[in-house]
């Protein structure tokens, strides 16, 4: 309570999560993680699922205590997050390369988990700690299933991948099990953090990243992808046009 009103506190806000926001590609700062995946796809899965990425975010978590619980930090550190997932969710539907895919779907999550910081309640933090373990599993298993499929097939492009399901059905079964059950068991523990907290109004955002990832997954034959996927293009072009 002192902190939050000490005349100085906006500004160690702003300089406290511009800190946050340029180590874990939060919203302006999010554009250089997409072009950090020239490494092997283990030093990738490592770095970009449960290290790297996420000192941010844990410096977040730690001083959670010391500086949430105020209207500045709900407005700055919920609305970094929110553009940042939704628009990490949005791009990663035009990618075409698996590992720039699952860098959005990475940028999305991040802000997600920084969009359950920001609620500022106890239990948006016990969401967002556990999300960041939940993400590091699931998205380690995916950037894994990326490697495989680079490895036998030579090519990560999406548009050039046919038929995966038949001739490796155990790395599909991998993929599809990481991008859907995974995910589903994490929207439903954030959808029941954000209703229990009282943010009724955050039940629907946690739904924004699933789709992304577990679509072009799941639609890795290019007849099935493309109708649906200009399809759900078309939907988010029409929903940003009339907001």
């Amino acid at each position: 309570q002192a902190i939050g009103n000490h005349p100085l506190y906006p500004l160690i806000l702003t300089l406290f999560l511009l800190g946050v926001a340029t180590k874990s590609a939060q919203f302006p700062f999010h554009f250089w993680l997409p072009h950090a995946m020239a490494a092997p796809t283990p030093v990738s899965a490592y770095l970009h699922s449960a290290t790297m990425v996420k000192a941010g975010i844990f410096l977040l978590g730690r001083f959670f205590p010391v500086l949430a619980g105020t209207e500045l930090w709900f407005y700055m550190v919920s609305g970094m997050g929110l553009v940042t997932m939704l628009l990490g969710a949005y791009f990663a539907l035009f990618q075409h390369d698996l590992k720039g895919l699952l860098a959005y779907s990475t940028i999305s999550h991040l802000g997600l988990i920084t969009l359950l910081f920001g609620l500022g309640t106890p239990l948006g933090e016990i969401a967002a700690i556990f999300h960041i373990i939940n993400h590091a599993v699931f998205k380690a298993s995916l950037f894994m299933a990326a490697g495989i499929i680079d490895h036998e097939a030579g090519t990560r492009d999406m548009r050039k991948i046919n038929g995966l399901f038949k001739y490796m059905p155990h790395t599909a079964l991998l993929a599809m099990v990481a991008a859907g059950v995974g995910l589903a068991i994490t929207r439903r523990q954030d959808i029941e953090r954000a209703a229990q907290s009282g943010a009724i109004y955050a039940v629907p955002l946690p739904l924004a990243p699933t789709p992304t990832v577990s679509l072009r997954f799941a639609c890795l034959k290019r007849r099935a992808e493309e109708p649906v996927l200009r399809a759900v293009r078309a939907a988010v072009a029409s929903v940003w046009a009339v907001a």
